[in-house]
């Protein structure tokens, strides 16, 4: 994995990125939804950042879910993939999500900026995941929320091969 790690514009084969596509907050964020929710009915307004966002899946129905006054900024790093990520938006009828190029090494917003901040499956492609989590926290209001699902290639098994 370490190509990716060194490649900021990786390019997936074909079969993975259609894979990436299928991604939604449904089958992939799950773990944060119920939370999601509560803070929904709590602060109706609140704010989400989704980090390394790719073509905007997950970022596009989480955005669902926090309608219809939450607002998702979704960011990658390759900025290629973002009209992808708004075509889906747009397919999808979702107008509270921004899409923008950034890097998760420097966050371009303010200190305390979002409610939420997550990644999924993003950390797993950077040299200092340390770093970005860091990052992830300083853009994150005190008393948010800051998750991440990862994979772990380095002692992953699959089997049979």
């Amino acid at each position: 994995m370490e190509g990716a790690k060194s490649n900021p514009k990786l390019v997936y084969p074909p079969a993975l990125a259609s894979h990436h596509e299928l991604r939604t907050a449904e089958n992939s964020a799950v773990y944060v939804l119920p939370k999601l929710r509560s803070m929904k009915e709590s602060n109706p307004h609140f704010t989400l950042l989704d980090v390394g966002a790719g073509s905007g899946t997950i970022s596009v129905t989480l955005a669902k879910a926090i309608l219809p006054s939450g607002h998702v900024t979704a960011v990658d790093l390759n900025p290629d993939i973002l009209p992808l990520a708004r075509a889906i938006a747009d397919t999808a009828s979702v107008t509270n999500i921004d899409f923008q190029q950034g890097d998760a090494r420097k966050l371009p917003f303010a200190d305390a900026t979002f409610d939420v901040t997550l990644c999924h499956q993003m950390l797993t492609h950077v040299k200092a995941p340390c770093g970005v989590l860091g990052e992830m926290l300083r853009v994150t209001k005190p008393g948010g929320i800051v998750a991440a699902r990862e994979g772990d290639y380095e002692t992953e098994c699959v089997w049979p091969e």
